[in-house]
């Protein structure tokens, strides 16, 4: 049910930023919005629509082994034994320059690729240039917001879990674009017009149905 509003949300913003924000603008700068107009409407409302309905749909609710355990440990503080559980509590350790050159490398060379390919998808697609800006920061925002969400989901399980190499992946090439929305997220929160505006255009159509 969630899935489903946030995604009904994301096509109401995404078709009122269209509608409102990327057609005036790319008629008065090129004079046309697009060659190709279905195509690139179709791809504009529909493809972070998607992308949110996939990020929110795959986060999981907690399993009942979480709910055995959390019980479990719940007992254990309510009644607590003579021996106690022992806990080991991982302290990272501190990177070198040399580590931290490469995490760095890795990280501009994902954070290339990721933007590059949501750059190429739009300008395929025949997104003018000041739609493809826009939609890359929405496209930031949303990933942002759905790995927000996934965490919050992930504070409700106590129980380990294995990552695979797709997760592994994943969050390789997500988290440079991540970090930007959330950079912009944090920045547009100082300016109090921008973010009645963004508030209006993300939050409104949510309300509605909520």
């Amino acid at each position: 049910r969630a899935a489903a509003y946030s995604t009904l949300s994301v096509l109401l913003t995404n078709a009122l930023s269209v509608a409102v924000v990327e057609i005036p603008l790319a008629k008065w700068i090129y004079g046309s919005f697009s060659k190709s107009p279905l195509l690139t409407i179709g791809v504009d409302i529909l493809g972070p629509t998607a992308l949110m309905f996939l990020m929110v749909s795959t986060i999981g609710l907690p399993s009942k082994r979480n709910l055995d355990i959390v019980v479990m440990e719940t007992m254990k503080i309510v009644y607590p034994k003579e021996r106690l559980d022992t806990y080991e509590i991982k302290v990272p350790r501190k990177k070198g320059v040399i580590t931290k050159t490469i995490i760095g490398f890795i990280y501009l060379l994902a954070a290339t690729i990721s933007f590059g390919f949501i750059y190429f998808i739009f300008r395929l697609a025949k997104f003018p240039i000041t739609s493809v800006i826009i939609n890359i920061l929405f496209v930031a925002l949303i990933i942002s917001a759905g790995l927000a969400v996934k965490k919050r989901g992930e504070e409700l399980t106590i129980e380990e879990k294995k990552g695979g190499i797709a997760g592994f992946i994943f969050d390789i090439f997500s988290l440079p674009v991540a970090g930007t929305g959330r950079w912009l997220s944090n920045k547009w929160k100082r300016y109090n017009a921008i973010a009645a505006f963004f508030n209006a255009l993300i939050d409104m159509p949510f309300t509605i149905f909520v």
